[in-house]
């Protein structure tokens, strides 16, 4: 009988043909989701592969640069390292301002994953113009305006 089962099992296989996914296919609209293990007091962009343009965007930004980052639910504001004494660049980002706090008491659930990606009003194109306009992200800006939130 088992015989039977498998013989019958592998015609049934044989006569299975799944038309291949067309290499032209994209998916639009799905969002990469990035998780990562809270273990530091910072974010090493190494951890941020699974998101490529976040990856690259956090590489690219020069020191104390800020970027907007929503992570475990919480928008807050992130600043590049600075470059090290020996001159290599420090590829992390630590959290600036209020985020500070949230990240401090993130700290308690140390190797729990969190969540990050871009805050949900996110605009490419405003994100666009955001690394274009570097006055929009100075250390002056954030201390002056950091805190304030739109209606």
């Amino acid at each position: 009988m088992v015989k039977r089962a498998r013989a019958h099992g592998k015609k049934y296989r044989e006569k299975l043909d799944p038309t291949p996914t067309p290499p032209y296919v994209e998916l639009v609209g799905v969002e990469t989701i990035v998780l990562i293990e809270i273990r530091d007091d910072v974010i090493w962009a190494k951890h941020l592969k699974g998101d490529p343009t976040l990856y690259k965007q956090i590489v690219e930004l020069k020191d104390d640069e800020i970027i907007k980052l929503k992570v475990d639910g919480v928008v807050g504001a992130w600043a590049k390292m600075k470059t090290g004494s020996d001159g290599r660049p420090t590829l992390g980002i630590k959290p600036v301002g209020a985020m500070a706090s949230v990240w401090a008491r993130l700290q308690k659930r140390r190797g729990d994953k969190v969540r990050i990606e871009w805050p949900e009003d996110d605009d490419p194109f405003l994100r666009l113009a955001d690394t274009t306009f570097e006055e929009w992200y100075s250390a002056e800006d954030e201390e002056a305006f950091g805190e304030l939130q739109p209606l």
